[in-house]
């Protein structure tokens, strides 16, 4: 009999875009039912086609109904089900799957740490975003213990749930990982052009890849700048960054596509100057396609560069280092198809899709501990 094994993300949109390999490998051998709050009928098609279960266990009604909803569908759905395993990640599936593990002790919860949030990282901006950070920071630690393993995607976050949140068994694994076939080396295009693709969010960086933009396009009007971003309600800049288009003369603003791996070819070097990541699957799939990185020297980010070799890493927030960083390119253009070639290197080393879900699986397939 196969085993039963359940996805718990957030949004239909990243069971596909982030876990379908897992989905798929997983689906060779067990019986695999992915779960998301919203509903995509798009989405749906994918993992009909597939022979994958998909269900939704939200609603489109008001932001805490729909919480309440969501926590009390998924305790319904794990209430009676026997020997089932479940990968969970974001912070909303680690919590509800976490709670509902209280109502069925023969729930096996691996929950996967993805980052630390917009909660975690605005702590230390307001009174009331302390107050917020410490609620869920509690809340956390109550659902993740029964979990029976835990999946970090670097040592600074299994570190800090060490000593703020909780202590388990753990497994780290480089993030959700790159599929190599999709994300394959692109030519450069002519003239040499930065690209910077995220979500319009605090703590992403993109003021300073505006500023420092701005700066070089002043000393060098043949270099070009993209930047490609989403907007989301929580933690987002202010709505007006963007439409002040006249503004950004220096700089090509591109809307958000639902997958990367065409944008890749208009840039020479990614730049993704973060304040954290659990461990960015934009500079994996930019290493993938053989374009070198600029990044910061933070977790989730630092890991992915060795400095010299395939990219720079500069300081958080440090707009000289960015600035000199991207001359560097400009002044020595060879540096792009050499340290691109070692991107690429690097993505099938260490980030590779296959090896990443390797591990997952095989941490699915044995009940041992993991040191």
């Amino acid at each position: 009999m196969k085993e039963q094994i359940y996805i718990v993300g957030s949004t239909a949109h990243s069971l596909i875009n982030f876990r379908l390999n897992l989905i798929k490998s997983l689906k060779e051998n067990n019986s695999v039912t992915v779960l998301s709050q919203d509903f995509s009928k798009e989405i749906y098609k994918i993992f009909k086609k597939n022979k994958v279960n998909y269900v939704p266990y939200g609603l489109k009604t008001f932001f805490i109904l729909n919480e309440v909803f969501s926590l009390l569908n998924i305790i319904k759905i794990f209430l009676t089900k026997k020997k089932v395993k479940v990968l969970s990640y974001t912070f909303r599936g680690n919590v509800y799957v976490g709670l509902a593990s209280f109502f069925n002790k023969k729930l096996q919860h691996y929950p996967m740490i993805t980052g630390l949030g917009g909660i975690f990282l605005s702590k230390n901006d307001s009174l009331l975003n302390f107050i917020i950070y410490f609620f869920f920071k509690y809340l956390l630690k109550v659902s993740l213990q029964r979990s029976k393993i835990i999946i970090y995607q670097n040592n600074y976050d299994k570190n800090f749930f060490k000593k703020h949140i909780i202590k388990k068994n753990f497994l780290i694994i480089p993030g959700s990982g790159v599929d190599l076939e999709v994300y394959k080396q692109k030519t450069f295009p002519k003239k040499i052009t930065f690209m910077m693709i995220s979500r319009i969010i605090k703590n992403k960086g993109i003021e300073n890849f505006f500023n420092v933009s701005k700066k070089v396009y002043k000393t060098n009007n043949k270099i070009k700048f993209i930047f490609v971003g989403n907007y989301q309600k929580k933690f987002s800049l202010n709505e007006n960054f963007l439409k002040l288009k006249n503004e950004h003369k220096y700089i090509k603003i591109l809307n958000w596509k639902s997958t990367a791996k065409d944008l890749y070819k208009k840039c020479s070097v990614y730049i993704l100057p973060s304040k954290r990541e659990g461990m960015s699957r934009t500079i994996l799939e930019a290493m993938s396609s053989s374009r070198p990185i600029i990044t910061t020297n933070v977790p989730g980010c630092k890991e992915t560069v060795k400095n010299g070799y395939n990219g720079f890493l500069v300081n958080y927030n440090d707009n000289d280092a960015l600035f000199e960083a991207i001359n560097k390119f400009i002044k020595k253009p060879y540096l792009i198809k050499k340290f691109g070639l070692n991107s690429r290197r690097r993505a099938v080393k260490i980030f590779d899709v296959n090896i990443v879900n390797k591990k997952i699986i095989n941490l699915l397939k044995k009940n041992n501990k993991v040191d």
